[in-house]
């Protein structure tokens, strides 16, 4: 064993690929040979992922020039995952009608309950067409926002495949943020869509307030999709210390249902519970859009709004990055 990594390393390969380098040695060669590799990376910069390395495996992201240029991997990379992503969804032609059909039911149980609540004249700071509209978007909101970025990679982490993604030369979050663009850019097209001229016909829908309304709306729904991609991705991470993301994506998704706005809009809160919700960031990913596109914001407010929303986004890409740095650093790999 010792033969063939000495051989394997006679040329300084840029990348040394360990299949099982141990089997069959003592404890004491088993060390040996660890400690032999990490004082070769430190000396050449040659990454060596590997698996059944005994104690802590090579963490890829420590190790200096760990794979090739990662860098002349461009944005047309990432694209071609998106798009990948979005013909997989193709395959399952009748989710698509399953999807709208689940739609249009939780758009049609929000209108009955708000025309029986607030009846035809309407209550103070919102008429029934409001509300209406209201209750087609949300809905289609969480639907276009719901990836499941973190049981793709809890899924990962449990059976393994994480080791042969992480050794691609490419950058691990971008992959992730590529394949969710991907599956929301379907959801739009054979969901979002569809059910939104759908619920227009059957419901009536309002036009959005105003031409600038509709580009803040489009801006709002950026922010929410890249702030939805932010906390998945959070949750994910979080797992790589717990092993288990259930609990902690059950608890975002009740976060996200009380504050978000997305059953009951916040201008219904109370001043207490109100201030909470608009300190929090998962008032974008239902309350804001739909405010803007309604109009409910005096335009000042509505751009101070997006502006804080982006700030949010900034902070949970920083903690998301920090996040990964140590996450990777930690994992290892049983088996193979």
């Amino acid at each position: 064993m010792r033969v063939e990594i000495a051989m394997a390393l006679l040329h300084e390969p840029r990348i040394l690929f360990l299949d099982e380098p141990t089997i069959g040695l003592d404890v004491m060669a088993k060390d040996q040979i660890r400690q032999f590799l990490r004082a070769v990376n430190r000396k050449k910069p040659t990454a060596s992922p590997g698996r059944n390395l005994p104690g802590r495996s090579l963490p890829r992201a420590s190790l200096p020039g760990a794979l090739p240029d990662e860098r002349r991997y461009g944005v047309t990379t990432y694209m071609m995952f998106a798009v990948k992503s979005f013909t997989n969804q193709l395959a399952y032609r009748s989710e698509v009608w399953l999807r709208l059909l689940g739609n249009l039911l939780a758009i049609l149980i929000q209108v009955e309950i708000w025309r029986a609540v607030i009846g035809s004249s309407g209550q103070e700071g919102a008429s029934l067409d409001q509300m209406i509209t209201y209750s087609i978007l949300n809905p289609l909101l969480l639907a276009l926002l719901s990836t499941n970025v973190s049981e793709a990679v809890d899924s990962s982490l449990k059976s393994g495949s994480i080791a042969t993604e992480l050794i691609r030369p490419l950058s691990y979050p971008l992959y992730l943020l590529a394949g969710s663009l991907g599956l929301s850019l379907y959801k739009l097209a054979f969901t979002v869509a569809p059910a939104f001229a759908l619920a227009g016909l059957l419901f009536g829908v309002l036009p959005p307030a105003s031409p600038m309304n509709l580009l803040a709306f489009v801006a709002a729904l950026l922010i929410a999709m890249l702030m939805s991609f932010l906390l998945g991705y959070l949750v994910s991470l979080l797992a790589f210390w717990l092993m288990s993301h259930f609990a902690l994506s059950w608890m975002l998704g009740g976060l996200i249902t009380i504050f978000s706005g997305s059953f009951l809009p916040l201008w219904f809160y109370s001043s207490g519970w109100a201030a909470v919700a608009e300190a929090l960031p998962f008032q974008y990913l239902g309350y804001v859009p739909a405010a803007v596109y309604l109009g409910t914001m005096t335009d000042e407010a509505m751009w101070r709004t997006l502006a804080i929303g982006l700030i949010w986004a900034a902070a949970l890409l920083l903690l998301v990055r920090w996040l990964w740095s140590r996450a990777v650093r930690r994992l290892i790999i049983q088996g193979g």
